[in-house]
Order: C-alpha cells, then sequence, then structure tokens
C-alpha cells in the first residue's frame, strides 16, 4: 500500500466481529446503553456500519487507481463476497443489507428462468447475423435469461 491508512484498522477477510475496529460507533453505544437498542439490534447497527465502510474502502481504492497486488486480493475478495452468484449467498458480509435469503432467492430464480428458456428453446434454431447454430442459440437463451433475475436483484437493493 501507499501509506499505512489504506488498511488501517479494517477486517480485510470480512470475517465481522470486533466491533472496536471499525471506528466510530458511539451513538450506536450510547443508545445501547441507554436501553434504546436491544443487544441484536446494536450488533446488526455495528455489522451495517462496518460492510458500509469497507465498500468504501474499496471504491476508495479503485478511484485512487494505484495498482498493487494486496489491492487487487481485497477488492477481488470483496466482489466475490458481495456480487458471486454462488459464493455470495454464503459468503456474504454479516452487514449487508442483502442476505442470504434474498440472495439465494435471485439465484433459484436465475436457475428457474434459465431452465424456462432453454425449455422454450429446445428443438428450435436461431440464425443471427454472423453466428448461426447451437452459439446462436446460447446467445438467444444468455438474452432472453439475464434481464428477469436483475430486476429482482434491483429491487432487492437500496441506495447506500
Amino acid at each position: 500500500f501507499a501509506n499505512a491508512q489504506d488498511h488501517r484498522d479494517i477486517d480485510w477477510c470480512g470475517s465481522g466481529g470486533d466491533a472496536s475496529k471499525s471506528g466510530d460507533n458511539s451513538t450506536t453505544v450510547e443508545r445501547f446503553n441507554r436501553g434504546n437498542l436491544s443487544t441484536k439490534e446494536a450488533h446488526a447497527e455495528i455489522m451495517e456500519t462496518e460492510f458500509w465502510r469497507m465498500e468504501n474502502t474499496v471504491r476508495l481504492m479503485r478511484a485512487r487507481g494505484q495498482r498493487t497486488w494486496s489491492r487487487w486480493v481485497v477488492a477481488t475478495r470483496w466482489a466475490m463476497r458481495k456480487r458471486h452468484p454462488w459464493l455470495a449467498v454464503t459468503l456474504r458480509h454479516p452487514g449487508d443489507y442483502l442476505n442470504s435469503q434474498k440472495r439465494l432467492a435471485v439465484l433459484l430464480l436465475l436457475i428457474l428462468n434459465s431452465a424456462v428458456v432453454c425449455a422454450l428453446l429446445a428443438g428450435t434454431t436461431q440464425e443471427l447475423w454472423l453466428v448461426q447454430g447451437t452459439v446462436a442459440l446460447g446467445l438467444v437463451a444468455c438474452v432472453l435469461t439475464t434481464p428477469v433475475p436483475s430486476v429482482v436483484a434491483f429491487l432487492f437493493t437500496r441506495p447506500p
């Protein structure tokens, strides 16, 4: 890293855990001490704060444009935990608003949608401008399969 602040107090592996590493959670702790938050709510707030801080850290690393092997590893781990259709179901960050049930619903919809499109296109021939046969059939299936899970995943998201 170019300087020590790039990786200061950040849980690079994303194992969640220690709230003292996440920076200033004093308002959450104060509300918990006053009895305004349960233990579960306080933990969820701290995990959500850690999630957004890590999200912003990874975005800043990309924006700075300084390419190093360690930054690539961090960004790849974060992308796998957040965007991979299979791995993100179990490896997601505990503070992510898109929980495992929502991710699993999108994944199952993707599989079901793919099966329906393949069943509809079975036995047909597709002829595109430069491509014919099986490759054209695969391209048509990809185009027809992509929109539905993407729209459902978009419905589950929320702005930062």
